[in-house]
Parts: C-alpha cells; sequence; structure tokens
C-alpha cells in the first residue's frame, strides 16, 4: 500500500505537469512562423495522448495487483520516460520558452516604438543639456531590442532545424540572453523617465 500511494503521488504530478504544459500551448494564439502553427497542435495533442496514458496506468496501479505487478508496472513506466517522454517534454518546454520571449519581446517592441514616436514631446520637458542623454538612453535600448529579436529567430532556427542535434541547454541560453536584452532594454525605458523626472525643463 505504500508503494502504491507513492506510485500515485508521482503520476498525480506527472499529469499535473503535462496539464500546465498543454494549457499553455493552449494559450498561444500568435505565432513567428507557420511551422510553429503546426508544431503547436501537435504538442496539445501528444500532451493528450501522455495524459491519458498517465491515467490508465493509475487505473492499474489501483487495481488488486501484486507487489511484483506493481515494480513491473513501474519498470515499464520508468523506460517510457526516459526513451520518450522526457525528450519530447524537453522540446515542448523550450518551444514555450521562445513564444513567450517572443510574446514579451513584441510587447517590448511596440514600448520602444511608442517612446521613440514621443521622443520630441519628452525632450520637450527636459533640461536641453540632457537631451544628448535621452537620444543615447533611446538608442541603446533600440540596440537591445534589436539584439534580442535576432537572438530569439536564432532560437527559432535551431529549434526548427531537424539535421543539427541541438543542444536542449543551446535553446535556453539564447532565451536567456534575449531575455537579459530585453530587461536592459526597460531599464533604459526606467532611466529615459527618471532622467526626465529629475532634470526638468521648467
Amino acid at each position: 500500500e505504500a508503494k502504491k500511494t507513492a506510485f500515485n503521488r508521482i503520476l498525480e504530478l506527472s499529469i499535473e505537469e503535462v496539464k500546465n504544459l498543454k494549457k499553455k500551448l493552449e494559450q498561444f494564439s500568435n505565432f513567428p512562423k507557420e511551422e510553429f502553427i503546426l508544431l503547436n497542435q501537435s504538442y496539445v495533442s501528444s500532451l493528450s495522448d501522455y495524459q491519458s496514458y498517465y491515467e490508465l496506468v493509475r487505473q492499474q496501479v489501483n487495481k488488486n495487483i501484486s507487489l511484483n505487478e506493481l515494480v513491473d508496472l513501474a519498470q515499464k513506466l520508468q523506460n517510457w520516460r526516459e526513451t520518450n517522454y522526457h525528450k519530447q517534454i524537453n522540446k515542448i518546454t523550450n518551444f514555450i520558452l521562445i513564444i513567450q520571449n517572443q510574446s514579451i519581446l513584441q510587447v517590448t517592441e511596440n514600448r520602444l516604438r511608442k517612446i521613440s514616436r514621443d521622443s520630441k514631446a519628452i525632450k520637450s520637458l527636459l533640461k536641453i543639456t540632457k537631451w544628448n542623454e535621452a537620444d543615447a538612453l533611446l538608442e541603446e535600448a533600440g540596440g537591445f531590442v534589436k539584439k534580442a529579436r535576432k537572438i530569439n529567430e536564432d532560437a527559432q532556427d535551431l529549434f526548427l532545424d531537424q539535421e543539427v542535434k541541438q543542444s536542449d541547454s543551446k535553446i535556453e541560453s539564447l532565451i536567456k540572453e534575449s531575455t537579459e536584452n530585453i530587461t536592459k532594454a526597460y531599464q533604459n525605458f526606467i532611466n529615459l523617465g527618471e532622467l526626465v523626472n529629475n532634470n526638468p525643463r521648467f
């Protein structure tokens, strides 16, 4: 009974993991390339199959089975997770990282465009001696955003390139770097606001 309880706990956590990933995928509506639309549909389908499989295993666990049968069932599940499940889940996780990063990037690009469009109005509130500093902050922010976009596109290409034995850690590293550049851009937006607040023209 103790082993059944432990096994059920593992299955509950696994089912919860699958549900959470599926929920994230189902929330996506904006994809960078058509291939990502098809991949998203495929991953949602795979996760539905995984959930059904875990549910079936749980039904077997809770039947009146012997200890040897329970151990055999656990071994089969472990083998499946190691040879199939983990590899696919890593792909899905990287897919989610790329799409989420792209979504944040689009928001940042929109923010940059708005600030750039209002730059004259912003500078009208600022001491003339600080105009060059404001321009530099905005230009640097644009560079950070441009770099973040390029890195995200590199991650997309790496993910889609089936000929390359892509490293999960490589994609994660790229997305981390892209996110860091987005963060730097926002820091410049904040610094620009503080520059205006601390150096009012009037």
